[in-house]
């Protein structure tokens, strides 16, 4: 422990708390005798029979004892067997979490010290062990490991949860031998060793140590073993380790041997730790080795025995325990003789010592022990021993001594003086701890003896209570070991000893923290202890507030007389005191207002003055009004003034107080003190108004702390209102009367939350008065003259906000705020309106308003007769006639007269003459009091809204109101006809046709009465209404009931006549009873006659036909053939005459007939189930009543025969659902889906199609949408043979809608002629969606170009077998398969198909072959008439549009399309460009084989017939300069080298000036040669042009085929001209040319002088040499200068440039000429 956790100072005694952390109870144990008589079989644990003979023995044979059990020491094992069964251990880590262990009999707890040792942290099961003393257990330095271990030298390790680390096993087997038993467990710290850092050091008591490096993780390994044997022949009790001077400090038996030295002779001797063997040296001085050694050596030495040796040992004393203390510099050790000795370390030099006797009160006992009458029977058995069995240290300077008898002390090191002023008495025997946060723990156990004893062996056992400590005699001894023998010998119940029963013994196990506290601490620990009398002792003697004492008795305490004199008049803290007094409740009423009235003592004016002068220093000061007002003054007791002169003596001290207090100054306490005393004076006030309403004399027995701790704090006029609502009318009175300033403001409202059901009657006194127009004010009263604290000026100083306590009625219920305040008159009548309507509404209690409304009445208030009278009558409806519940008085006040008739009148439950004489006539006279003629309308709306549902009470009026009836209810004639009348017809029901027919014999007959219009008029009525019943009879007899006002309002309606009769037919035709042709007959009768007297709207006619409609839907082929007979059934039978009266034997006209016929029918047609059902016949039947066959017919026979196919392809559907569907190819549809060979039947589903018409009247349509389905039924079964087939037939036909299943049917890889995939695409393409365009065109675009793959393969193929599988890049089954991908794919899908299949080696191959010459190309070439390009080519179709053209007749001869053989070359060529163009498509351009050699191949071919087209195929070329091949192959004209021209004027314009597409560029609609010569003239006129290169390309291209274009002009010119001129020669030789253009020049022909310039100019040849050549020609020539012929020519140019020299070189050679520049 560190010195720094307690006082040092062992000359001051310790303040200290003595708390019990936690507890653990063991009941009804059996008791056994003290630990310290057990052990060995020893005179201690025997009975006490053989108790005498032992201690004989003993006397002779403890010299001679052993180790072991018997090895140890006599004393030493007593002294361990004093101590209690558990152990404890706390960790010693100062200033961190403490953690505490608790070896108990079965089990180790650990604990935690952050919540004061409550819970538990962990648990070990421990296993049993029959000496529970000779445990020991240890934590290890660090806290994280705890080690225990069992009396046969077992050690277990745990973790702080309890969770085993290792185990370090000991003797197996259990001989009883004690010296096995681990003496300490010490734990170490190996600093060099950082894998193994902690050492456990485990010491038996023979003295055998043995070393352990243990881990959490990695459990324990043996270092090494020393026996101390040798030194301790008895072996070793204890173990101290030292970390200061690494010092193991031992202690045992005592050795009183020459030369030791002190230390040694009492039994502790130091040890110092070495590396290695033998690991442990005793350390000594110089001085003892020396003594040492001469001992050795003497004579006397070498004569001692080793048993002399240890008997002398036996007698010797030893150490029992040892604990160094926290500085480390002292021991303190206990002895077997209960010495107790400090040793200074690390010498072991003895500090100071006492022996047993020497030791302060070293023999006293618990007081609890010696004033217990029954403990004290069992000190012998408690308290095994008084010496010293603990030690530990406190601080440096003082140790914690526990004994035997429980007595533990802290004791100064150098007097032995308690520091604790008086031992602490614990248990007996307790275990102790060291300091640790300023306290240690103490380990002690609590023996409780219950007075009845259990568990006894059988009821005849007798009760052996003797007490085994008392001494038997010899005699009894002796005769108890005789009848032992006895029993032994002869096994008799007789000799048998008695059994004792066992003694039980219930033991509670306490932890105890003794704990330095400070006194502030202590104090508060006693008051939560209730220990007042300490704690007042305590504040007394340290300064502290006894306040508190008191306080806490007062909270303590019950409210009462007693506890406020005693308790709180003696707390002087004002604010305290008076917070209670405001605040504490009491049970009793008196003890309540002693309390309140001991506040206001403490609250009045000599209070509030001394606070002012601040002498009160904040301490309640009781004040007494009265105190020594009387002392001057004489009064008579008898004088019946006195009372008046002491108010007058208080008055007048109140005053002279008074003018000592400036209120317009008072200080914050003077006004705390103000309030509180209003508040208490509130709560007073409130106790007497509460015992006043408890009922004065029985309010104490009545009185509730709770309701009252509400009642005083609360809002007033809630109060009220809470009592109002409880119908306490009596507590509302003594409120009004005692509390009135604040509740009369608020009366009616408070009055208003009286229950609506408490007759008003109950609190009538409570009700307000008016007398002679005013308003009666009540009567207020108060319980005390007002105090000064709530009169001026305190009133005013206080200056607290004025509050309304009613405020929140009127802000929940606003619109009563004008009844707030002062009242008057009409306020008054008002609120008793409002009010009784309020209780009728809530309560629905008429009789309650009423008795409200006439206490009103009777307390003066005018105004309320007419809602007296509504009242009255509202009672009447209530309690006479029995009105529903939810009806209210609102209600009744809005009513009309009628409703409040219809209401009266709807409770009779029998219509009888009381009730209309009681309730109905006397109403209906009232009213006709009130407003004349009220009476017969109200009885008539009245009756027509009876009869309207019921014609049963209006009857009963009628019989009432008959003429010779006296007062007859109707009283008048003419009143009673037309009430009866619209009656009768009002009534909604058809089932009360007699009632109405007893109504009318209710009526006056003809002639009866005056007869005037009005009379006659009703008479024509009720005629009329007499039809009319009979026409419902009529309809009632054949099931068709309607009321009367029905067969009035459809007698003009032929439409609903029609339909009635419809439905009179067929409800007959329908009867289940079959019905005879009379039947029949008189069905027919009675429609006719209906339409005689009351339907004239619907024609005779009509109605026959009803009839006959109703034979036909009848439902009975008998009715039916009934029909056959009233009908025209042919075309034959028409042209009748139509019949004036129409009977059973009148004819139907054909065309109404077949209407009839057809709608029987259908209707037949769809009511049947199935093909199957009776419906189907009966249709059937009703279709051939018609002999011959329309349209209509046959089209319904139709539909029945689609049913019978239908059922054979197995569709089971509604016969309705079949006319009802609005695609009836899906009928079809269906069969094919579920009937997996229906494609098969294809003429008998052409047939279903035709029979369902679903096409429509279109044939062809019809058989186009069933051929559609079943070509995709053949596609889905992969019949293909069948789907080509059908798709055939639909191509053929044209149905474009089949497109879809041509091309699912062309996706199918079994499908292998490519030529019907393409045909079965293109049908698709021609007719399929839009969105289906792109896909589908890229199908056929793949299987196009496979079939040109194998077309051209086929023409160019070698002979060999080995190159012909490479002649096309696809095969057959991949383009098939390609085809149906591609109609599902995307482009990215397409374009890798496409780069799987293609073969760039066949291209290469192919376009090879196209270049050599075939045998039908040469062939060509020798028929070709334009070979030589002398004409420009074209198609014969534009053979019109071009001058001189040249067209091909063979190439397109349009009658014979299919026998033309095209040009073999042309043809493969035009397939590869197709092929290669197919391809780019179909990649979008990033595959696609060049195709300028076969466009070059192409344009070569076509030049000579078709120049358009060849100039086509070489605009399509990605290089332009390529066409250089074409042009080069063929000779050079002028239509060829135009079209080389023109070619490159275009890709020039092209280039510089691109046009997107669609637009076209305005380059081809203008003239070729226009064009040609504006391009030239631009690229031949300037140099200079910032192009690129492949425009540069371009223009050389035109200048060079420009300059060819121009010379071979020349050339043909030149020979033309006939002059023998070389061509070849003129354009390979400059030389050659140059004398050839001046030999031109030198003819005198105009011409070719032309000529010769033209080519001097094109050929660079300077002109002046043509022009001196055509001088020289002319001055050569015979004729004369001046020739007319060339005289006016201007060949010359006015100013020529020549060169002079030519002058020297050839005209005049030689000589010097003129020159004339």
């Amino acid at each position: 422990m560190a010195a720094t956790d307690v006082d040092n100072e062992s000359d001051k005694n310790i303040l200290y708390d003595l708390t019990v952390r936690a507890e653990w109870k063991h009941e009804n144990e059996i008791f056994k005798p003290s630990a310290g008589k057990q052990g060995t079989y020893s005179p201690d644990t025997a009975p006490s029979r053989q108790r005498n003979g032992w201690r004989l023995l003993r006397s002779f044979g403890r010299p001679f004892q052993s180790g072991g059990t018997n090895n140890l020491p006599s004393n030493f094992v007593k002294l361990i067997n004093c101590t209690i069964n558990w152990r404890i251990a706390v960790t010693r880590q100062e200033g961190l979490v403490c953690s505490c262990s608790f070896m108990q009999d079965q089990s180790v707890e650990i604990r935690s010290s952050h919540d004061d040792f409550e819970s538990v942290t962990g648990r070990v099961k421990l296993e049993p062990d029959s000496q529970l003393q000779w445990r020991q257990l240890a934590w290890s330095v660090d806290g994280t490991m705890l080690a225990c271990s069992y009396s046969n030298g077992t050690v277990q390790a745990y973790d702080i949860v309890g969770t085993q680390l290792f185990a370090i096993a000991g003797n197996e087997v259990y001989t009883g031998d004690l010296s096995y038993a681990v003496a300490s467990l010490v734990f170490t710290h190996r600093a060099k060793d950082t894998e193994w850092p902690i050492q456990l050091l485990v010491v038996n008591y023979q003295g055998r140590l043995s070393s352990y490096k243990v881990h959490r993780d990695k459990g324990q390994q043996l270092l090494h073993e020393f026996n101390f044997s040798s030194h301790y022949p008895l072996g070793i009790s204890c173990m101290e380790w030292d970390t200061t001077a690494g010092l193991l400090y031992a202690g045992g038996c005592g050795q009183d041997a020459e030369g030791v030295t002190t230390a040694t002779r009492e039994g502790l001797t130091a040890w110092r730790v070495l590396s290695d063997y033998p690991h442990y040296k005793l350390v000594t001085d110089y001085a003892q080795d020396l003594k040492k050694a001469k001992s050795e050596m003497s004579f006397s030495r070498r004569l001692k025995l080793p048993l002399l040796s240890r008997l002398r040992a036996a007698n010797s004393d030893g150490v029992l325990c040892m604990t160094m203390s926290p500085d480390m510099k002292h021991l303190a050790s206990l002895h077997w003789s209960g010495k107790l000795c400090v040793w200074s370390l690390p010498g072991l030099q003895m500090v100071s010592s006492w022996s047993h006797d020497d030791q302060p009160n070293a023999n006293d006992l618990s007081p609890e022990h010696t004033e217990n009458p029954q403990l004290r029977k069992l000190i012998k058995d408690l308290v095994s021993t008084r010496q010293l069995i603990d030690v530990n240290w406190w601080s440096d300077r003082a140790v914690i001594l526990a004994r035997g008898t429980g007595a533990v002390t802290v004791c100064a090191k150098e007097t032995l003086t308690n520091l604790l002023s008086n031992p602490e008495w614990f248990e007996p025997a307790p275990r102790l701890t060291g300091v640790h946060n300023g306290g240690f723990l103490g380990l002690e156990v609590e023996c409780r003896f219950p007075r009845k004893r259990v568990l006894a062996l059988n009821a005849d056992e007798k009760d052996d209570e003797d007490d085994s400590d008392v001494e038997e005699g010899l005699l009894s001894r002796s005769w108890g070991v005789a009848k032992q023998c006895l029993h032994y010998i002869t096994d008799m119940e007789t000799f048998k000893p008695p059994k004792k029963k066992p003694k039980l013994v219930n033991r509670t196990y306490r932890l105890v923290c003794l704990k330095k506290t400070t006194p502030e601490e202590l104090f508060a620990r006693k008051l939560e202890n209730e220990e007042y009398g300490e704690a007042k002792l305590l504040a007394q003697t340290y300064g502290l507030d006894v306040d508190l004492v008191y306080q806490r008795q007062w909270k303590k305490a019950p409210v009462d007389r007693a506890s406020i004199q005693d308790y709180l008049s003696k707390i002087s803290k004002r604010s305290w005191v008076l917070h209670e007094c405001m605040e504490r409740l009491s049970d009793r009423l008196d003890a309540m207002k002693e309390l309140l009235e001991f506040g206001l003592r403490g609250t009045d004016l000599p209070a509030l003055i001394m606070i002012g002068s601040g002498e009160d220093k904040g301490r309640f000061i009781l004040c007494d009004p009265e105190e020594g007002l009387y002392e001057d003054v004489e009064l008579d007791v008898f004088d019946p003034e006195v009372e008046k002169k002491r108010e007058q003596l208080r008055q007048e001290r109140i005053t002279s107080l008074l003018k000592q207090v400036n209120f317009s100054s008072l200080n914050l306490e003077q006004r705390e003190l103000c309030r509180a005393r209003r508040k208490l004076l509130q709560y007073l006030y409130r106790l007497n108004t509460y015992e006043n309403i408890l009922g004065g004399v029985t309010a104490a027995e009545r009185y509730e702390a709770k309701f009252f701790e509400k009642f005083r704090s609360q809002n007033m006029v809630q109060t009220a209102i809470t009592y109002a609502q409880n119908s306490d009318w009596k507590a509302l009175e003594v409120l009004f009367t005692y509390h009135g300033r604040e509740l009369l403001p608020h009366r009616l409202s408070i009055l208003g939350s009286f229950p609506e059901t408490t007759n008003p009657a109950e609190y009538q006194l409570l009700l307000p008065e008016i007398r002679s127009r005013e308003v009666v004010e009540w009567a207020v009263d108060t319980w005390n003259p007002p105090d000064w604290v709530e009169t001026d000026p305190c009133d005013s100083a206080l200056a607290l906000p004025i509050e309304d306590p009613g405020a929140f009625l009127y802000e929940l219920h606003p619109d009563t705020q004008k009844y707030r305040g002062n009242l008057s008159g009409d306020i008054v009548c008002g609120w008793y309106e409002e009010r009784a309507v309020e209780i009728e509404r809530l309560s629905r209690q008429a009789d309650c308003a009423l008795q409200l409304i006439r206490l009103a009445v009777e307390k003066g208030v005018q105004g309320l007769e007419r809602i007296q009278n509504d009242f009255v009558t509202m009672e009447t409806l209530v309690y006479s006639c029995n009105i529903d519940d939810n009806f209210t008085f609102r209600q009744l006040q809005e009513m009309s007269n009628y409703e409040k008739l219809e209401l009266m009148m709807s409770k009779a439950l029998y219509f009888l003459f009381k009730n209309l004489r009681k309730w109905l006539v006397p109403f209906l006279r009232q009213c006709e009091r009130s407003k004349p003629g009220t009476y017969i309308e109200l009885l008539k709306h009245y009756v027509l809204k009876m009869a309207t549902g019921d014609l049963r009470r209006p009857l009963q009026i009628f019989e009432s109101s008959k003429t010779h009836l006296p007062s007859p209810v109707i009283p008048k004639q003419s009143d009673l006809m037309s009430i009866a009348i619209e009656a009768i017809y009002c009534c909604q029901r058809d089932d009360q046709l007699s009632l109405a027919e007893d109504i009318l014999k209710c009526l006056p007959k003809r002639g009866y009465g005056a007869d005037t219009k009005d009379i006659e008029r009703l008479h024509i009525e009720v005629d009329k209404l007499e039809n009319h019943l009979f026409a419902a009879k009529i309809l009632g007899q054949y099931g068709v009931k309607k009321p009367v006002f029905y067969v009035r309002d459809s007698e003009k309606n032929g439409d609903e006549g029609e339909q009635l009769m419809i439905k009179l037919t067929r409800l007959v035709g329908r009867r289940e009873k079959e019905v005879s042709y009379n039947e029949w007959a008189q069905l027919h009768s009675d429609v006719m006659e209906l339409q005689s007297k009351v339907y004239r709207c619907v024609t005779q006619a009509l109605c026959h036909e009803i009839f006959v409609e109703g034979l036909l839907c009848s439902n009975n082929a008998g009715y039916i053939r009934l029909a056959e007979a009233l009908i025209e059934r042919s075309e034959v039978e028409s042209h009748r005459p139509t019949p004036l009266t129409y009977t059973m034997q009148t004819r139907i006209p054909y065309h109404t007939a077949i209407k009839l016929v057809l709608s029987a029918a259908q209707e037949y047609f769809n009511s049947s189930a199935n093909l199957s059902d009776s419906c189907i016949n009966l249709a059937r039947a009703c279709l051939n009543l018609i002999q011959d066959t329309p349209p209509g017919i046959q089209e319904e026979l139709d539909l029945i025969a689609a049913l019978a196919v239908l059922d054979d392809f197995g569709l089971t559907v509604l016969p309705l659902q079949v006319r009802l569907s609005k695609d009836r190819l899906a009928l079809v549809e269906q069969i094919v889906i579920t009937n997996t060979s229906a494609y098969q039947h294809k003429q008998k589903l052409l047939r279903l199609g035709h029979l369902l018409r679903v096409g429509g009247a279109d044939k062809d349509s019809t058989e186009g949408r069933v051929l559609h389905l079943v070509a995709k039924a053949a596609i889905q079964q992969h019949n293909f043979e069948v789907a080509h087939e059908v798709c055939r037939e639909l191509i053929d036909a044209g149905y474009g809608p089949s497109w879809d299943v041509c091309v699912d049917l062309a996706e199918h890889s079994n499908l292998q002629n490519l030529h019907t995939r393409l045909e079965l695409l293109s049908f698709g393409l021609t007719y399929c969606t839009a969105d289906m365009i792109e896909p589908i065109l890229q199908a056929k675009a793949l299987l196009e170009t496979q079939v040109l793959c194998e077309g051209i393969g086929s023409e160019v193929a070698e002979p060999n077998p080995e190159t012909a599988s490479r002649v096309s890049p696809f095969s057959a089954k991949a383009a098939l398969q390609q085809t149906r991908h591609i109609l599902s794919s995307t482009k990215q899908t397409t374009r890798a198909v496409l780069s799987t299949v293609t073969d760039s080696k066949w291209w290469q191959g192919t376009v090879s072959k196209l270049k050599q010459p075939m045998g039908r190309q040469v062939s060509n070439d020798l028929t070709n008439q334009n070979k030589d390009l002398k004409l420009q080519s074209c198609h014969q179709f534009y053979e019109g549009f071009i001058d001189r053209a040249y067209s091909n007749n063979e190439d397109a001869d349009f009658r014979h399309l299919e026998e033309y053989i095209e040009d073999d070359v042309r043809h493969i060529g035009e397939s590869l460009l197709r092929t290669a163009q197919l391809e780019e498509m179909l990649t979008e351009g990033e595959k696609s084989h060049s195709p300028d050699e076969v466009l070059v191949q192409l344009a070569k071919d076509c030049l000579c017939t078709d120049s358009t087209l060849a100039l086509a195929y070489l605009l399509a070329l990605r290089q332009p300069t390529d066409a250089d091949g074409c042009f080069a192959t063929h000779v050079v004209t002028d239509i060829s080298l135009q079209m080389a021209l023109y070619y490159y004027v275009l890709q020039l314009y092209t280039a510089l000036k691109p046009v997107d597409l669609p637009h076209m560029s305005p380059l081809y609609v203008k003239d070729p040669v226009t064009v040609m010569q504006s391009v030239t003239s631009l690229v031949c006129g300037q140099k200079d042009f910032d192009w690129p290169d492949y425009v540069v390309a371009l223009v050389t291209k035109i200048k060079h085929y420009n300059e060819m274009l121009e010379d071979y002009r020349q050339a043909e010119i030149l020979r033309n001209l006939g002059k023998g001129i070389n061509i070849g020669r003129f354009v390979e030789d400059s030389e050659y040319k140059v004398e050839t253009i001046l030999g031109l020049a030198m003819s005198l022909e105009e011409d070719l002088y032309q000529i010769a310039v033209s080519l001097a100019g094109r050929n660079s040849v300077p002109l002046w040499q043509v022009y001196a050549a055509q001088l020289e020609t002319i001055f050569c020539d015979s004729r004369p200068v001046y020739d007319p012929s060339w005289r006016h020519s201007s060949v010359i140019p006015d100013r020529p440039v020549y060169d002079p020299s030519w002058r020297h070189s050839s005209v005049i050679p030689g000589r010097q000429v003129y020159d004339p520049s």
